[in-house]
């Protein structure tokens, strides 16, 4: 038995077949990078960044929508129609997360590209904090003795900052601060005030350092007393 095809058919299916050829490898807007790379210092003020663009195509190109998989990350282009050869920019800013590490946030650009077209972009954040405490939280629980906890604090390398002290919020706090096992560390020895187990609930602590550096969750910890 013979396989016959309908030229019909097959010059339909040709049709299709090269039209989504074309209209794949047709230009529009081209990003030069799709992923940026963003370092941070462990501050909580908003940072700044952007990704470059260029209408390759034929057409003019209409920026639909920009959004953004975490509402830290906020993106805006400078405009919404760009005319064909023309080159723009999507300014990024971004308020860093305490604690250290790499984070990747994802920004989705809608065109009007073909009907409608995405383009998905990545952010890419280094947060290398000039202070890092370990742990961040510490607990006393209902029954257990008001006995002395230990904070680990870890300058970033080479860094001139010492830390000189820290504030409880409300002050039931005794806080030592002491040369830590190596340099660039720094011990908080905490223990609970004489008569705090009537005063149960989160106290918050920030760090005070030499030269002064601006509160921000990246220099507080919290202590918990049931």
């Amino acid at each position: 038995m013979s396989l016959r095809v309908a030229p019909f058919s097959l010059a339909f299916a040709l049709f299709v077949a090269v039209g989504a050829t074309a209209q794949d490898a047709s230009p529009g807007l081209a990003w030069e990078q799709t992923i940026v790379q963003l370092e941070t210092d462990g501050t909580s003020s908003p940072q700044e960044t952007v990704f470059r663009f260029r209408n390759n195509g034929p057409r003019p190109v209409v920026i639909r929508s920009v959004n953004t998989s975490c509402g830290c990350t906020v993106g805006s282009p400078d405009k919404t129609h760009y005319a064909p050869g023309e080159s723009g920019v999507l300014p990024v800013k971004h308020k860093p997360k305490p604690g250290t590490g790499v984070r990747a946030y994802r920004i989705n650009v809608r065109t009007d590209e073909g009907g409608g077209r995405e383009h998905i972009l990545t952010l890419q954040v280094t947060n290398n904090p000039r202070v890092t405490i370990q742990p961040r939280v510490i607990n006393w629980a209902k029954d257990e003795s008001r006995t002395p906890k230990n904070i680990d604090i870890r300058l970033k390398k080479d860094d001139v900052l010492k830390i000189t002290g820290a504030q409880a919020t409300p002050d039931v706090l005794d806080i030592a601060v002491t040369d830590g096992p190596e340099p660039g560390r720094q011990t908080l020895v905490v223990t609970p005030k004489p008569g705090t187990g009537l005063v149960p609930g989160r106290v918050r602590v920030q760090l005070t350092t030499e030269p002064p550096t601006p509160p921000s969750m990246d220099t507080q910890f919290f202590a918990v007393l049931r």
